[in-house]
């Protein structure tokens, strides 16, 4: 097979996109520096209304995926009180809607158009009527870019999406607009590489001994770690979502993007056909025997690196098969019908009761594997993706919930019974106890004083019910079993400490440059449980593919070196039990289910490993033994962070 064809950056192909169709000004063009800076700001003609939405043809000219931020302005304030932002890739005109409905905040999520990666939406609620005006921000990782544009648009009716139509993934699933150190040039090519690997993992194999029966953690010296029953302390360093492949969707919109498209589809999501060129590449290279040889690769190569837990989400079959202890997720959290605020349920309601029951029986045949580490609740609830007053946040709508309810009778406790001194607290907002049962109040986040204070207490207790409900009924379920926490995004509230006595360890992810040591003492103190990192990572532009991810570096040495120094240093940190990067494989060129396409896995597309980063794990599982020993400090190595262009 002929090498595969590469179009070099700036090529007059690449630049040879379709502008957006109609009768449409020539759009703008406005230079971006790295970092963030504003392109231009937007005054609403008129009161828009939750109906409407703004749309923005847009493309960006750079070497790397841009972003851009819709920052909605309250009259009066000088902070953003809304934040909405898009991923999109490099060269195509692409489509941005923006729901004006994200004024609820009640999703993290906008609508995707073929082009657009990742999208996300944060902050606080905004009354249309208070909106002054909304900045349109860029954010770029390097110099030298630009991204034109048209008017910013407002209508109820949405204009028609801009389709790409000019191929940016070859036949192995890799950016062709560029070329790196390391690409894959052939199918050919991959077969040999991944074929010889395979035979030397089998001519060195050796047999490896049964697992324990359970873990635990104990805390001696001061210092926590995970236990085994025979008395081995170790540090769990681990790797989420191991698994052959990770499918992305692709839409009919998006197949132009492509040179040829994965024969066999992995799944439908949503009816939303699911490809992988991943699995497509292992089935090149090992034919019906792909995932077979996948996982004693894999296998084989997590223990070389020091990897001596596999991580969340990580494939089931594989679970099976190895012979490293492993860490699980459940596969459903309780939910109610009505939900309180995002994703939060209804949690004084029986029905969260029943449901956490059902839930937590999804651990009693793992309650025996002995290479069950431990098990985590859920991931990332979006209620806590900053800190919101819970209570005031349910008051804004569903009356009748039996939190509501149980609010009401909490609050007639609180004030004795007598309604005229909650009206005197609470400058005549509410007159009676029944009203926090039935009435609706748009702004009492932010109205400060008794209200504030006694919400937030409330708060407290919902998430402690939150946390403590699920919590019980799993240890009813698998008593031995260790509660290795809700794993929240980060420690965006006070309220997120709550209820962490039903946990064995508290996990929080992390995306930090350096390890969240300061972060993890605070746990540590305010609930006397170890912390283990559910999720950090690094990923660098100078190979494979246009996006970095949430923490971004210059090259893979950077990677390398950032990676190394963030392990070391959270195992010298009494309080922390391990750290779980994530994660294995690259991420789709056109994106994961959420638009994800991030250069932060271990091997990338054709599964070649990044020999920088695998060492960087070699070394410090080498080192952690010293380094929690206090005989050896952690390393201190130098890396170039570069900026961030992920939401």
């Amino acid at each position: 097979m002929k090498p595969l064809a590469i179009l070099p950056p700036g090529s007059s192909e690449l630049a040879a996109v379709s502008a957006p169709r109609g009768a449409r000004p020539s759009p703008r063009v406005f230079p971006v520096n790295a970092g963030e800076q504003t392109l231009f700001e937007h005054e609403p003609s008129r009161l828009l209304t939750r109906e409407e939405e703004l749309t923005l043809h847009v493309r960006w000219r750079g070497p790397h995926v841009g972003v851009l931020r819709f920052l909605f302005m309250a009259r009066g304030e000088r902070e953003p009180r809304l934040v909405a932002g898009y991923t999109i890739l490099p060269d195509l005109w692409v489509t941005l809607r923006l729901p004006l409905s994200i004024f609820d905040i009640d999703d993290l999520r906008l609508p995707r158009t073929p082009g657009v990666l990742t999208t996300l939406v944060n902050g606080q609620r905004l009354d249309p009527a208070e909106l002054d005006r909304v900045c349109v921000n860029a954010r770029a990782a390097v110099e030298g870019g630009c991204f034109e544009a048209g008017a910013l648009l407002e209508g109820a009716r949405p204009e028609a999406a801009l389709a790409p139509t000019l191929p940016v993934v070859d036949p192995l699933g890799q950016w062709m607009a560029r070329d790196w150190s390391g690409r894959t040039r052939s199918i050919e090519e991959m077969q040999t590489r991944l074929r010889r690997e395979l035979r030397l993992v089998r001519r060195f194999a050796r047999a490896r001994p049964e697992p324990p029966v359970a873990h635990r953690v104990e805390q001696t010296d001061g210092r926590w770690a995970f236990v085994d029953p025979e008395g081995r302390r170790f540090f769990s360093l681990g790797i989420n979502c191991i698994s052959h492949a990770q499918s992305g969707p692709m839409p009919p919109a998006m197949e132009s993007l492509l040179v040829g498209r994965p024969r066999q589809v992995e799944r439908l999501i949503g009816g939303v056909e699911q490809y992988s060129f991943q699995a497509e590449n292992l089935r090149r290279a090992f034919g019906e025997a792909a995932y077979e040889s996948w996982a004693e690769l894999t296998e084989s190569r997590l223990r070389r690196w020091g990897i001596n837990t596999v991580g969340n989400w990580s494939d089931e079959a594989f679970l099976a098969r190895s012979r490293l202890p492993h860490v699980w997720g459940w596969p459903a959290f309780p939910r109610t019908a009505t939900r309180l605020f995002r994703d939060l349920p209804d949690v004084f309601s029986p029905d969260y009761e029943i449901e956490a029951r059902r839930c937590a029986e999804a651990l009693r045949p793992r309650a025996a594997d002995g290479r069950l580490l431990g098990a985590f609740m859920m991931n990332e609830p979006h209620w806590a993706f900053g800190r919101f007053n819970l209570a005031a946040e349910m008051l804004v709508a569903n009356p009748g919930t039996h939190t509501r309810r149980r609010l009401a009778a909490w609050m007639a406790e609180r004030y004795g019974g007598d309604a005229a001194a909650l009206a005197r607290a609470w400058g005549g907002r509410a007159t009676g106890f029944e009203e926090f049962e039935r009435r609706v109040w748009p702004d009492l986040a932010r109205a400060g004083g008794r209200v504030e204070e006694d919400l937030w207490e409330f708060s407290r207790l919902i998430v402690r019910r939150f946390v403590g409900v699920p919590a019980e009924a799993a240890r009813a379920v698998a008593p031995a079993v260790l509660n290795l926490g809700v794993r929240y995004a980060w420690l965006a509230s006070p309220l997120l400490l709550e209820g962490a006595e039903h946990f064995d360890v508290y996990t929080v992810n992390n995306y930090s440059a350096n390890a969240p040591v300061d972060t993890i003492r605070e746990i540590g103190a305010a609930t006397g449980r170890p912390v283990l990192v559910g999720e950090f990572h690094f990923g660098a532009l100078d190979r494979g593919l246009p996006s970095a991810g949430l923490r971004a570096v210059a090259t893979q040495a950077d990677r390398a070196v950032a990676i190394r120094r963030y392990v070391e240093t959270l195992a010298a940190e009494p309080w922390a039990v391990g750290a779980h990067y994530f994660q294995l494989n690259d991420q789709p060129l056109l994106g994961r289910f959420d638009g994800e396409n991030y250069q932060i896995g271990l091997v990338d597309v054709c599964h070649r490993p990044y020999r920088e980063v695998c060492a960087a794990f070699r070394a410090a599982s080498r080192a952690i033994p010293e380094v929690r020993a206090g005989r050896r400090a952690p390393f201190d190595g130098a890396f170039k962070e570069i900026p961030r262009v992920s939401l």
